[in-house]
């Protein structure tokens, strides 16, 4: 437990995913291209690699399949045993501007591929909404969903801890996590272990005052 009695440390492999930003499209999707193409060598060539998140939007499948269509059986392979994480989303959505059919349908067609290629990831996944709607937790639950992950849009000040239960308008709850450091406060973990544990031990240490489980989530990835 690197020094932090009762505590378990999450270390969550993944990368973060704009679609377009500050570059074109296809700016971001070779990116994109090459992250995938490492990911699937790395996965295939270590089997202790047991799982990587990418980023709860299964139009990240599609995007580079239309690149690289010849490695679509390697990725349903992988994300039928559960070592890619995709889904539930078809895209991070803006919960702000869409009405709430649309957020729906975003679910819809996300878990639809997501189970096509093997699985979608049962994790209402939300690291960069800025701000979030009061029936989240209500439309979560009609997926079946009864967990997510949660960055910006909350007044941390009013949750005052990481985990909480997240109750909607019509009284649904799920089980939120809530990312006070990010989605990459554990990106570029050095190697070697002594490095390694100091860098975590420092992480831990600001993470675990906002903890009221003994569980600490480490984000190991960044856009």
């Amino acid at each position: 437990m690197l020094g932090t009695p009762m505590r378990k440390i999450h270390i969550i492999p993944h990368t973060h995913w704009d679609r377009e930003w500050y570059k074109p499209f296809q700016y971001f999707r070779v990116k994109l291209v090459y992250v995938i193409d490492k990911l699937l060598q790395v996965l295939e060539d270590d089997q202790e690699f047991s799982s990587y998140l990418l980023d709860g939007q299964t139009v990240v499948l599609e995007d580079y399949l239309q690149v690289k269509p010849e490695n679509r059986e390697r990725l349903i392979e992988l994300i039928s045993a559960g070592r890619i994480q995709v889904g539930p989303w078809y895209i991070q959505p803006d919960e702000f501007a869409p009405d709430g059919e649309s957020l729906v349908r975003n679910l819809l067609i996300g878990t639809r591929i997501a189970r096509e290629f093997g699985r979608s990831m049962p994790v209402g996944y939300l690291p960069d909404s800025f701000g979030h709607s009061g029936q989240m937790p209500q439309i979560l639950n009609g997926f079946g969903i009864n967990s997510a992950v949660l960055m910006r849009g909350i007044d941390a000040g009013l949750i005052q801890s990481s985990e909480f239960r997240w109750t909607g308008i019509n009284g649904d709850e799920v089980l939120a996590v809530y990312l006070p450091n990010g989605y990459s406060n554990g990106m570029f973990l050095p190697e070697g272990f002594r490095e390694n544990k100091y860098r975590l031990l420092f992480s831990v240490r600001n993470l675990k005052k906002w903890a009221k489980t003994k569980n600490i989530l480490i984000m190991n990835g960044v856009d």
